[in-house]
């Protein structure tokens, strides 16, 4: 089965992960992961879970980006975003 995008599997169960991108006006920044449990033991469910997720978070990764929102609001909007 073909790798999905972001996704990795922990026992039986598929979880979403992403690494948040560096805003250009900082000079360090802390390597924060957003990851995000699918709840779901089936590939073909997590596999369209997942792609509506990435596509949410480029979403909210930009407004980030552009210094609209910080990292812990980015993590609220995915997690909201997912259930």
């Amino acid at each position: 089965m073909p790798k999905i995008p972001y996704v990795y599997r922990r026992r039986a169960v598929y979880w979403w992960q992403r690494r948040l991108p560096v805003r250009a006006n900082t000079i360090s920044q802390k390597n924060f992961r957003i990851r995000h449990c699918l709840h779901e033991i089936r590939a073909s469910v997590a596999k369209t879970v997942a792609f509506e997720l990435t596509a949410y978070s480029e979403k909210v990764f930009w407004e980030y980006k552009m210094g609209a929102i910080d990292h812990l609001e980015v993590r609220e909007l995915i997690k909201k975003n997912s259930e």
